[in-house]
């Protein structure tokens, strides 16, 4: 039996959910078990001609390397969980994963006031980010797509997906600028040769930054961007105190985003050494 219709039998399309990269996103039923999933359809053809075009976006052969790595692991919390992967008809390659009803932080953060959120509950959802991230690097995977836009919402829970970008080989050759451009590291901006594991915790601290702000805090790392050059000169506590928002966060937490924001990759706290941080304290935010 052709593997379309193996796939069309097995899997019960509910409703679709987006247009990734490469193919469609889809709200499954599993006829096997009874289970919603999402399926992510890869066109292979499509992903041959992006990557002759540019070699920075997601690569679907390296994301199948990393997924078959997770699927041999434990489930985590704070990472998607994926189902299974097959080759379906037509150079198509679908990755079954678990569906997260409740989107992404990007779209709570749209849904808050001000777009943003209180001291307290950011640093609840960021401790779960950091918790993902230092799961992956502790299995010697370096995400290099981290954003809000890339942790998913489920029931209170965030999970860290899309494996794009991802890589199992954490030292990068100049010229790898990847990620999206609000969180990409200065040494990826700037085209260095570069740890991905460090340029890993450059973008969870923006991603801390835009919750606790509700804006990123330049468009890009690159040297020429004078809001960045000006950040580089003050430091995040005055960017923070400058927008009038020194009294919602506290200088425990501060001092946190300052570390994380380090021009120098070899000065920023790990993911193991950041979570043992955050596991161990509680910052006094009063109302904030």
């Amino acid at each position: 039996m052709p593997l379309s219709t193996l796939f069309a039998e097995r899997f019960r399309l509910r409703r679709p959910l987006s247009d990734a990269l490469y193919g469609p996103v889809g709200l499954y039923e599993d006829a096997e078990c009874g289970e919603i999933v999402a399926i992510k359809q890869v066109s292979l053809t499509r992903a041959v001609a992006a990557l002759r075009r540019n070699p920075n976006v997601d690569n679907p052969w390296s994301e199948h390397k990393v997924v078959s790595r997770l699927m041999t692991l434990p489930p985590h919390t704070n990472v998607v969980h994926f189902r299974g992967e097959f080759l379906n008809a037509q150079g198509t390659w679908c990755v079954v994963m678990e569906f997260c009803a409740g989107g992404d932080l990007w779209d709570l953060l749209e849904r808050a006031p001000k777009n943003r959120l209180p001291e307290i509950d950011a640093r609840h959802l960021f401790r779960q980010c950091v918790r993902g991230v230092q799961f992956l690097h502790s299995h010697g995977i370096a995400h290099r797509d981290l954003s809000l836009e890339n942790v998913f919402y489920c029931r209170g829970v965030c999970k860290i997906g899309d494996f794009g970008l991802s890589t199992d080989l954490p030292l990068r050759g100049i010229g790898e600028g990847v990620g999206k451009a609000y969180y990409m590291a200065p040494e990826v901006v700037n085209q260095e040769a570069y740890d991905a594991f460090a340029a890993d915790m450059w973008s969870l601290g923006i991603m801390f930054f835009i919750m606790l702000t509700g804006s990123p805090l330049t468009t890009n790392a690159w040297r020429d961007n004078k809001a960045f050059v000006a950040f580089c000169e003050l430091g995040v506590a005055k960017v923070i105190d400058s927008w009038g928002l020194s009294d919602r966060i506290s200088a425990e937490t501060v001092g946190l985003l300052d570390k994380l924001l380090r021009l120098n990759p070899v000065e920023r706290p790990t993911a193991l050494r950041l979570l043992e941080y955050l596991e161990a304290t509680t910052p006094t935010v009063g109302q904030r």
